[in-house]
């Protein structure tokens, strides 16, 4: 019988994942995107940072889980639960995907219109005044060594995974390492993290919501307001 043969498949080289940079402003700015109809506001908190080193991972995942991972965290008590000033609220420092660009911090408030600016001044407190709550550290640790030995992808995710460790520099399932660093953390390691990296950073506030419903002046505290509509950003 005759076999029928193929041509060699010719593969190409990988497009590498390309990862833009984001624009670096010189002073605290207030973007504020009119919303007439909006009820709520959506505001957004956004710090560049520095291209990450693995060595601090351990420790901004431990900063990560105080200052605005989860229902006990700073973010979540001061102003949700203490204040009642949103109805959802977060904040973390988020590694770049790839190795050698920058990591940013985004905090997140949505409230009320007639609370955006209470709830504006409460994170801006936060991020300039972290409040030192060494007590708990011990559940912070606790909480990161329970979420790292119980991490595994799904045998869906597996390749995904393991492709997303490699762009950013990882040698290996990085939970092997963060478990080995997150017994001996401190909270002086944790709070100068935040003095290095996050306190008197510049900040640019992004704010989508109804004008009307807060005074568009008193933002001019946290830095230059600029106006922008929503038929600028998107094409009809």
């Amino acid at each position: 019988y005759a076999v029928e043969t193929r041509p060699a498949l010719s593969l190409q080289p990988r497009t590498p994942k390309i990862v833009l940079d984001r624009v670096s402003r010189k002073q605290n700015t207030v973007i504020v995107c009119e919303k007439n109809d909006a009820l709520q506001s959506q505001i957004y908190f956004n710090v560049e940072g520095k291209p990450f080193s693995i060595d601090e991972v351990p420790v901004v995942d431990a900063f990560n889980n105080y200052f605005g991972g989860d229902m006990s965290s700073l973010v979540f008590q001061e102003i949700r639960e203490f204040r009642s000033l949103a109805y959802s609220t977060h904040a973390a420092f988020n590694l770049a995907p790839v190795s050698g660009k920058n990591s940013h911090f985004r905090g997140y408030v949505g409230c009320q219109g007639d609370k955006t600016m209470d709830a504006l001044a409460a994170m801006d407190s936060l991020l300039l005044f972290m409040p030192k709550k060494e007590e708990r550290m011990n559940s912070v640790k606790m909480a990161l060594i329970e979420k790292s030995q119980s991490s595994r992808p799904s045998f869906r995710n597996l390749i995904e995974t393991t492709e997303s460790w490699q762009e950013q520099g990882f040698p290996d399932d990085p939970n092997k390492m963060k478990n080995a660093v997150y017994p001996n953390l401190n909270f002086g390691d944790l709070y100068n993290f935040y003095e290095k990296e996050l306190k008197g950073k510049t900040i640019t506030i992004t704010i989508v919501g109804n004008k009307k419903r807060f005074d568009i002046k008193a933002l001019e505290k946290y830095g230059k307001v600029e106006m922008v509509k929503e038929k600028d950003l998107f094409v009809n």
